[in-house]
């Protein structure tokens, strides 16, 4: 008989004596913790990130300070019922995710988290959320209605700041962008919550939700950010999305990287978007606006686009003013 990996002790340490307590019983809460022979030992997860919440329950359920992307749950000492725990703890950010089961099929934080992002969604498909603007906003008639473009490249030191803002946040340069893209969206709105919809390193669509309320601060909307970029339920299959262009007050915004939108992308699922296409830290930021239903008035889409950039630059050399 054959026992399952994850009954098979990984680690043995040799003892001189069992320690015992004062009835002769072994004392467990005596034994020494064996020294960590991993080389997978990685703290410094992206907040925001399924990795990121991963690790925290699994040193809370395990009660370690430290996790390797590869290290195995069972390896690390948990069991049965510490796993019961870790199901509970991770059905709070991701309800009806996984089964217990998958636990067991996927022990590590690398393939559970890879699992997560990928699970299927069901074959249902999402309904892409607009953001209610005022009506003057929307072109009454598109039949001879063209697209615009609009582009604009963010300088070599500007674009510095604003990487080196975002890596002191934990974030994306790209997240940080997202945010002042709904900052943006929030500012025509007429409506709550804000969606904006990105592009996963997957190519996978993704549809975040920002709330705005009075006193927001610049952390409170990233704290939103990391929730959604975590969020897995939010995910959808670019081919497989149902898209309502038909609403007369509503636009469908995006803002994705360049790199992450695969070359045969459907851009007519949105009402308009912004391209970031970023070829290294060093690099200028370039930015591409595109109206691309014509449903955005003309001279509202450019305005728009203005007030972004100039969200952009004002954030870029009030930190290039710190540093």
């Amino acid at each position: 008989m054959k026992l399952p990996d994850f009954m098979v002790p990984s680690q043995v340490m040799r003892l001189q004596a069992l320690p015992r307590t004062s009835s002769g019983k072994i004392d467990r809460s005596a034994l020494p913790i064996p020294q960590r022979l991993s080389e997978n030992v990685h703290t410094d997860f992206l907040v925001g990130t399924v990795e990121f919440y991963l690790s925290k329950i699994w040193k809370s359920v395990l009660n370690i300070d430290e996790i390797g992307i590869n290290d195995n749950f069972f390896d690390l000492g948990g069991n049965s019922l510490s796993l019961l725990s870790l199901y509970a703890e991770i059905e709070k950010i991701y309800p009806n995710r996984l089964k217990v089961i998958d636990l067991f099929q996927y022990p590590d934080i690398y393939t559970l988290s890879f699992y997560l992002k990928n699970v299927s969604q069901g074959g249902q498909k999402l309904k892409l959320q607009s953001t209610v603007v005022p009506v003057d906003y929307i072109e009454g008639s598109r039949h001879n209605a063209e697209s615009s473009v609009w582009k604009y490249t963010l300088s070599a030191d500007l674009t510095k700041s604003l990487v080196s803002y975002a890596n002191t946040e934990k974030l994306t340069s790209l997240a940080l962008l997202q945010i002042l893209f709904a900052i943006t969206l929030n500012s025509i709105s007429q409506s709550q919550p804000i969606f904006v919809q990105t592009v996963t390193d997957e190519a996978k669509g993704k549809e975040l939700q920002f709330h705005f309320s009075d006193g927001d601060e610049f952390s409170d909307l990233a704290d939103q950010l990391k929730v959604e970029l975590a969020k897995v339920d939010n995910i959808y299959q670019l081919e497989d999305i149902k898209v309502d262009h038909k609403s007369e007050s509503g636009l469908i915004s995006a803002i994705f990287s360049r790199d992450s939108s695969p070359k045969n992308m459907k851009s007519e699922l949105y009402d308009f978007f912004i391209e970031v296409n970023e070829s290294s830290v060093t690099q200028p930021i370039e930015f591409i606006f595109e109206n691309r239903s014509a449903k955005f008035k003309t001279r509202y889409a450019e305005a728009f686009f203005k007030k972004f950039i100039g969200l952009v630059q004002l954030l870029s050399r009030q930190m290039q003013v710190k540093n």
